[in-house]
């Protein structure tokens, strides 16, 4: 999580017992591409070991706080660690009856807890009562009363752990949260592509076919966005970043690039057009997918139509806090999610009049790349041709997302390091 501010218990008062034996070890940093990636993910790995060691032997959160400083972390991964920690525990330990781990969503009025395997399920209240009875608790009263044993317990389930939110939201990994008094429950996590070593031919070939202009070059700005994109998902940090337009003629295989940014971006999205236009008011699917594609809409070119969508898109650009409105229902409280947006259209005068008005305030939110009609690494005329050329470039995804994101010759080809908007 990315915080704007630390939270209240961040300055320690208590005395703090000696840091456990693993937060002093020290081991010395990789020297090849796969290290300066993975240093801020190792970072907070290390501490939430630290972390929850510290909170297994009795250790308060402001006193694992002040020993992981004192250890010259930095605040965000601090932060980040020990909120995680104790959400984790909060929610898996298992030693705890099932409905001190049930939260309630008042908005549909059910129940949510996790199931054997590890999935958050919702029930109705009789089938929370079922699992009552199945462990000893009775749901109904004894004569003569009007209250079961379970009544308390579920009444404390609606006092205590009610939520404003609960569901998939972009970019956050599944647990409960309190951020800016507003409480919610992340039911599913985005699927982040696990960097391997090792060479990524034909998606390479592809993107610089694709790309690689000798008059203008793109590259450097398209692979910074990616950069900056996939870190921060990889890291679990909230970053922003501009909307990115792909134009070019038809059937060049802009639509197809932007397909396979889906994986790298988290592995889910969602169609903000609608939305952007302001022809629908429902916007809760946006929040279940951390990319945000527009291609092929039904597009509107009037000047209202493109003014609204300037207005939207510098919203979901330069925005933290977005609300989520599903409809027949009211709209939530604020949340964060992370959104990159990707726009891809023809690049005939007409279709391009689908862009909002890039005036001040929201051309420095855009960033438009020419592609061209390129040769595939693949042959691409069958089906079956297409999809062995898609199965190929996914499965050297987690290879670019070394190769792409390190010191590697890539990177310094086309002086990516420290590239930022």
């Amino acid at each position: 999580m990315t915080h704007k501010a630390p939270p209240s218990w961040l300055n320690p008062t208590e005395p703090v017992d000696p840091v456990p034996k693993v937060a002093q070890d020290t081991e010395p940093v990789a020297q090849d591409k796969h290290a300066t990636l993975k240093t801020n993910r190792a970072a907070l790995v290390k501490c939430h070991t630290i972390a929850s060691e510290m909170r297994q032997n009795g250790h308060t959160r402001e006193q694992t706080v002040a020993a992981l400083l004192g250890q010259g972390h930095d605040v965000d991964t601090v932060v980040d660690a020990v909120e995680t920690d104790w959400h984790e525990a909060q929610i898996a330990d298992t030693s705890k009856p099932f409905w001190e781990r049930t939260y309630y969503d008042p908005h549909a009025k059910e129940y949510i807890l996790k199931n054997q395997r590890g999935t958050w399920l919702r029930q109705t209240e009789s089938q929370l009562k079922r699992r009552f009875k199945m462990v000893g608790v009775r749901t109904s009263p004894p004569k003569g009363e009007i209250i079961s044993d379970a009544d308390p317990l579920i009444q404390d389930i609606q006092d205590h752990r009610d939520l404003h939110y609960a569901g998939a939201l972009a970019g956050w990994r599944d647990g409960y949260y309190e951020q800016t008094a507003t409480r919610f429950l992340v039911t599913e996590s985005p699927t982040i592509i696990e960097p391997v070593k090792g060479e990524w031919p034909v998606f390479r070939e592809f993107m610089e076919n694709l790309l690689g202009d000798p008059d203008h070059d793109q590259l450097p700005v398209f692979l910074g966005w990616l950069q900056i994109a996939y870190k921060a998902l990889y890291e679990f940090r909230h970053r922003p970043g501009q909307a990115m337009v792909i134009a070019g003629p038809r059937d060049c295989g802009k639509s197809f690039m932007q397909k396979i940014l889906t994986p790298i971006l988290g592995g889910r999205a969602a169609r903000p057009y609608r939305y952007m236009i302001g022809t629908t008011d429902f916007n809760s699917d946006l929040f279940l997918g951390e990319h945000l594609m527009i291609e092929d809409e039904a597009a509107a070119t009037d000047i209202r139509s493109r003014k609204h969508f300037g207005a939207q898109l510098k919203q979901f650009v330069a925005n933290d806090e977005h609300r989520q409105h599903a409809k027949n229902k009211n709209a939530y409280a604020l949340l964060r999610p992370f959104w990159r947006v990707t726009i891809t259209l023809n690049e005939d005068p007409e279709d391009m009049m689908v862009l909002p008005p890039l005036v001040d305030g929201v051309e420095d939110k855009v960033i438009i790349l020419r592609a061209k009609q390129c040769k595939m690494p693949m042959p691409t005329r069958t089906e079956a041709e297409r999809t062995a050329f898609r199965s190929v470039i996914i499965s050297e995804l987690p290879r670019f997302c070394t190769g792409c994101f390190t010191n590697s010759s890539l990177t310094s080809r086309y002086s990516m390091t420290g590239l930022v908007w």
